[in-house]
């Protein structure tokens, strides 16, 4: 994925692999997917927008809209399959880039470098990837309703795995960077 400045304090990225885009559905990032005429890529022809990554019921979720600053009637639970199939749909005509807010980008960076190289083993049994203030977390479904998650801090390669005997705290873990455990 290259990145090109947007407008109104937006990034957009461009000449995304279908991988990256995959993955992209498990981020806990917010963006928009924005589908351009392979005519003329200055015409955008639909868009869609990724809110948050949820389980319901045991069943991995994306809450979608076709606008933003959705309401929460406009604001639709989705399966990852549903997403799929829409993506899917609108790729069949169009060429598709995705946006992020500037500050969103600069905070989830270390996440987006590393999207597109995500074990698809890893990345197909979360629930979402994340990156917040210097730790990765991996949200898995939980498991007899007991927390299944990792959280990485690659500053000082410390983790804090959840299993289903009990919680695990590494402050030295064999791993150097995420890119060992996750890529």
């Amino acid at each position: 994925m290259k990145f090109k400045n947007g407008i109104k304090g937006t990034v957009v990225g461009y000449d995304l692999s279908s991988t990256e885009i995959r993955n992209l559905l498990k981020a806990q990032i917010k963006m928009r997917f924005i589908f351009l005429s392979p005519q003329d890529e200055t015409i955008e022809t639909d868009t869609l927008y990724l809110l948050d990554r949820i389980v319901d019921g045991n069943i991995q979720k994306i809450n979608i809209s076709d606008v933003s600053f959705a309401s929460n009637k406009e604001i639709k639970e989705s399966t990852y399959s549903e997403v799929l199939k829409i993506l899917q749909e609108k790729l069949a005509n169009n060429i598709v880039n995705v946006v992020f807010s500037r500050e969103t980008l600069m905070k989830k960076k270390p996440l987006i470098d590393i999207i597109g190289d995500i074990k698809p083993e890893i990345i197909n049994g979360c629930v979402y990837v994340d990156y917040d203030n210097g730790m990765f977390t991996l949200m898995n479904k939980s498991k007899n309703n007991l927390p299944n998650c990792m959280y990485y801090w690659e500053e000082t390669g410390s983790m804090f795995v959840f299993t289903e005997e009990k919680p695990i705290l590494m402050y030295k873990s064999k791993f150097d960077n995420i890119e060992d455990i996750l890529c």
